[in-house]
């Protein structure tokens, strides 16, 4: 995954460039080229970051972290393990660096959210997305297009155990549009729509098929003694599925960022009120408090 962390002073990355609230502060990944006649578009292959940085309150953004659960329906601990990349294969850089480009790469991840129960652990979902990135920035307004595969899998012993109505494991192709628009050098507002292009079971129509996704992101003035900022996060999601209820999840937490690197750490709180968002439970309503650790690299 690539970096988040704000430049509020514009000076950091070219007195040419805008401040905005996505980009890190790697000198050498923001600023144009040194070669000042270089006046075309060059071509970068395995940027170290990407021009649509991560949705850090969307549960669905391929990521690797960790988190305990407190859920309001069930009586013991769960826990979500995720691992994931976003990595660029190919970026194109206008003079002006990063702020104006467009980048080709691969994103995905397993999510899986797991059960303790008696002193044992069971699987109870496990999902997996893979897909290809189209993303892109002018300055402080990005996008990306995604394209992507979406499995479930559901662990037998926990719905057994459970006595859970297994839906059925089933994959998808998905179509995602999201734009993004860094409002303010602290803040970003994004929001777009999802399409299942085509898959199986549970999506006779066109209005079930549909998924609308937006949110909010405002960051705090950089700690430069911890190379941090703090930050809170809204997400919404609607699924045609679940008609059209919201999905909420707030998100609060520190951004640690390593100069000069795309690695950034993120311990966080999140709150999540609405229906499942892993795949064979979707039509499960979860209500959950966690805390966990958001590995972006």
């Amino acid at each position: 995954m690539c970096l988040m962390i704000l430049a509020l002073n514009g000076k950091a990355i070219g007195s040419t460039i805008p401040a905005n609230a996505t980009l890190d502060q790697d000198m050498f990944s923001v600023s144009p080229s040194s070669d000042t006649e270089e006046s075309s578009w060059r071509m970068i292959f395995l940027p170290s970051q990407d021009p649509f940085t991560p949705l850090l309150a969307d549960p669905r953004q391929p990521t690797t972290a960790i988190s305990l659960l407190s859920l309001t329906s069930q009586p013991f601990i769960q826990f979500n393990g995720t691992f994931g990349a976003d990595v660029g294969i190919v970026r194109w850089e206008a003079p002006g660096g990063i702020n104006a480009s467009v980048q080709v790469g691969i994103m995905g991840a397993s999510f899986s959210r797991f059960a303790i129960i008696r002193s044992s652990t069971y699987l109870e979902d496990a999902d997996y997305v893979i897909g290809l990135p189209v993303t892109f920035r002018y300055q402080s307004f990005s996008g990306r297009i995604f394209f992507y595969h979406e499995s479930s899998h559901t662990g037998y012993n926990y719905t057994t155990l459970m006595d859970v109505s297994k839906v059925s494991d089933f994959g998808n192709e998905i179509l995602q549009v999201i734009p993004s628009w860094d409002i303010l050098p602290f803040i970003r507002l994004y929001g777009g729509a999802a399409y299942r292009v085509s898959g199986f079971y549970y999506y006779p129509s066109t209005a079930d098929s549909t998924i609308f996704i937006g949110g909010l992101e405002v960051y705090g003035p950089e700690m430069l003694p911890l190379s941090a900022r703090s930050y809170f996060a809204f997400n919404i999601e609607s699924r045609g599925i679940n008609g059209f209820t919201p999905d909420e999840d707030f998100q609060v937490g520190l951004l640690f960022h390593r100069p000069r690197s795309y690695l950034q750490i993120r311990p966080a709180i999140d709150i999540y009120n609405g229906n499942s968002y892993m795949g064979d439970l979707l039509f499960e309503k979860e209500h959950y408090v966690s805390l966990g650790v958001y590995f972006d690299f």
